[in-house]
């Protein structure tokens, strides 16, 4: 399954689920310097005079500030930074630096994340060819009729390529050998 535990769907999703938290945390940070900036009589992003027109025609709602910061947050973490939301104070330029700092971190991780998976997915498949040519090489100089050679592919297939044997391995190994013999019969 895509998001069996330690599969590649589960991490990535992990991943995006860390980037998205990390995206709100600075969305609040962001509204929050903003505010304190203003309630001292200063402008700030929320600005009447720092606002986009578009934004000026949907609203002030907390919604719409929240999702306004939301995106800023998004974008400066991608590193993209449009400037239709930029900072007019400070305090907000610090706090971009901040985002910034935490986006550049937050991808490079990411990007970290998927080379380990990739190199570790070809190393094992690596393993794998070279023990399928392993077996190809016993199975030429030990002669073994068609039929047999068969059988041993399709275990070896069984064993490595679907892991279904994997799990039984797993099982059996962790049962007293009385027990294991006796199930394995």
């Amino acid at each position: 399954s895509v998001l069996e535990e330690g599969s590649v769907g589960q991490r990535v999703l992990k991943n995006l689920l860390l980037g998205l938290a990390g995206a709100h945390v600075l969305a609040c940070g962001w509204v929050y310097i903003a505010r304190a900036h203003e309630a001292s009589g200063g402008q700030s992003h929320l600005s009447s005079e720092g606002a986009l027109e578009f934004y000026a025609t949907v609203g002030d709602g907390e919604g719409v500030v929240y999702l306004r910061a939301f995106y800023w947050a998004l974008v400066t973490m991608s590193g993209v930074g449009y400037g239709d939301v930029t900072a007019r104070s400070w305090g907000e330029v610090c706090f971009a630096i901040f985002a910034v700092a935490c986006g550049t971190s937050f991808f490079l991780f990411t990007v970290g994340s998927v080379t380990s998976l990739i190199s570790s997915a070809d190393a094992v498949n690596a393993h794998v060819k070279a023990r399928l040519s392993a077996l190809k090489g016993w199975m030429a100089r030990a002669a073994l009729p068609p039929e047999m050679r068969l059988r041993l592919l399709e275990n070896f297939y069984e064993q490595n390529v679907t892991r279904k044997g994997a799990e039984d391995r797993l099982m059996l190994a962790e049962m007293p050998k009385f027990l294991a013999h006796e199930v394995a019969m």
